[in-house]
């Protein structure tokens, strides 16, 4: 299991040059390529840069942390379970967290994920999860019992142990008994859609996340890449010892009649600070209206860059992060180059005690300019 460890740990521990920073160095230029909407168009523009991450004047273009949704389907199409994942640690692992289909997160409604995937598809779940968790989410996949078994047969069988015995609701006969189980790809395809009459959808859920941890305990040696498809692809890189899985923190609801699951106060807030600690370099949101961040040390130290970057990753989307030319800054100042972004470098402002100011400039990649000086405090 990962161990807890601050975003900033995680991101700065595993070095500055590799861990979700992308750089394409060509003859000492660095071409901007895909860079977010949040950014005024900069369609063949450079950005001189050093190549190491230690110099002065050294800036490298941050990419959010990988994220994808997967909707598990059954045969007939119907939304089973749905993981949200994250490569938190780049190569070394990650997280999922697992939502019954029948969630409503959506507070203005009371319609559940599989009801909005009936309607509305892949998309409008993902735009409700999106907002749920906080973070734009990369992708968005449809899996089919057939790929989930494809993915398992690499590596089958998977052990692990069920708590109760799972009944046949046609013939009343036991499908599985309670207890150890070895199971090939299709058993755990099929397990992992399979509710006993009457049981609670969480249940399965928790089945679920018993079926993930085998399988990345399987998986741990073995290359899932062999299926070729980008949901495998993604769980590759989670099958690591290193990766965690969550059952996300909803309640039952009911009023008489079919059980939802609900997001109350407290599993909003333990979902919000989960969804931090999964995802250190969040990407916007669909609707975001964060401004986008340049964000430099103006000192010597790394681990003043370290601890601004934890603090400002969840504040506003930071494209950008570096150093200043002489790395002696003796005070923070924060620099907005749009009017439209005066009032968020204001808040900002009051978050890391830090003087603002206007320098309006519409070529600028970013909104604003973050300069971390001798004076940091952690806000």
């Amino acid at each position: 299991m990962m161990q807890s460890r601050s975003r900033a740990d995680r991101f700065w521990g595993l070095g500055f040059p590799i861990v979700l920073l992308v750089l394409a160095v060509l003859t000492g230029l660095l071409w901007i390529d895909g860079t977010r909407a949040v950014l005024t168009s900069t369609d063949g523009d450079l950005v001189e840069t050093e190549s190491d991450p230690n110099a002065p004047g050294y800036q490298a273009f941050l990419v959010p942390t990988p994220t994808m949704l997967a909707l598990h389907v059954d045969a007939e199409d119907a939304l089973v379970g749905i993981s949200v994942m994250a490569q938190t640690l780049l190569d070394n692992g990650g997280e999922i967290v697992l939502l019954p289909a029948g969630s409503a997160l959506d507070s203005e409604s009371d319609a559940t994920l599989a009801e909005l995937f009936t309607s509305g598809g892949a998309d409008a779940v993902r735009t409700v999860v999106e907002s749920a968790f906080g973070f734009g989410i990369d992708s968005a996949v449809v899996v089919s019992a057939e790929q989930l078994a494809q993915i398992v047969e690499v590596v089958a069988p998977l052990s692990l142990e069920l708590i109760d015995p799972l009944v046949e609701t046609d013939s009343g006969e036991v499908w599985l008994d309670d207890g150890p189980q070895e199971l090939d790809g299709p058993a755990a395809a099929r397990l992992f859609a399979f509710t006993n009459d009457g049981e609670a959808e969480i249940n399965r859920t928790e089945r679920r996340a018993d079926l993930w941890e085998a399988l990345f305990a399987a998986a741990n040696s073995t290359a899932l890449t062999a299926v070729e498809d980008e949901f495998a692809g993604f769980v590759d890189v989670l099958a690591s010892e290193l990766s965690l899985v969550e059952v996300a923190p909803v309640v039952p609801s009911g009023n008489g009649g079919e059980t939802i699951y609900v997001l109350n106060e407290a599993g909003a807030a333990r979902l919000a600070a989960d969804a931090q600690q999964m995802v250190p370099l969040p990407a916007l949101a669909e609707g975001s209206t964060a401004p986008s961040i340049r964000l430099l040390n103006g000192t010597t130290n790394p681990a003043v860059g370290a601890d601004a970057l934890d603090s400002l990753a969840w504040e506003a989307a930071v494209l950008i992060i570096g150093n200043t030319a002489d790395q002696a800054s003796a005070t923070s100042t924060i620099v907005y180059h749009r009017e439209s972004a005066a009032e968020q470098a204001e808040a900002l402002g009051a978050l890391l005690t830090a003087s603002v100011r206007a320098d309006i400039d519409d070529d600028e990649l970013v909104d604003i300019t973050v300069t971390i000086g001798a004076d940091w405090q952690t806000p």
